[in-house]
């Protein structure tokens, strides 16, 4: 079968020019019709909008519509700031809740710990023997921290030294 040919308009093939005069020609048209249709995106629309162009030999363009381009490109600078800050405060925060948590549950065996250095003075003070290996596995487990907190007290002076 063959291709039904419409009078309608047809696309055109992209392909790069050859000169310099054809670059800076087709840039300078082409320009317009972007710029144009900003505004018009800008008006129907409401949208702030801000272009930068550079033509073929390096000027820079601006377009800003409803506000100059440097009202709109240090909004969107600000915006990028912000989201940067959020974002790193958003890891202090969750880092923070890490530190938090670790605290927590040493802050809980400390407490274990103490409860137990206190039933051994009690336990002392009234004449009743100690006994060197408990019997309980929690006591065990608490003995067994207190011995790894005894290693981390040793190895945070030998650092200090």
């Amino acid at each position: 079968m063959a291709k039904n040919k419409s009078l309608s308009r047809q696309k055109a093939e992209i392909k790069a020019l050859e000169s310099m005069v054809e670059h800076l020609t087709a840039f300078a048209k082409t320009k317009a019709v972007i710029f144009k249709r900003a505004h018009e995106l800008s008006i129907t629309t409401g949208a702030e909008v801000g272009l930068l162009i550079f033509s073929p030999s390096g000027k820079p363009y601006t377009y800003g519509s409803p506000h100059n381009f440097n009202a709109i490109a240090d909004r969107f600078l600000k915006q990028k700031l912000y989201d940067s800050e959020n974002h790193y405060s958003d890891v202090v925060e969750s880092n923070s809740n890490k530190e938090f948590e670790r605290l927590m549950i040493q802050k809980e065996k400390l407490e274990k710990l103490l409860d137990i250095i206190q039933e051994i003075q009690n336990r002392s003070t009234t004449g009743n023997s100690i006994a060197l290996h408990p019997s309980s596995s929690e006591e065990h487990c608490v003995m067994n921290d207190l011995t790894v907190v005894g290693d981390l007290d040793d190895e945070e002076t030998s650092a200090a030294d």
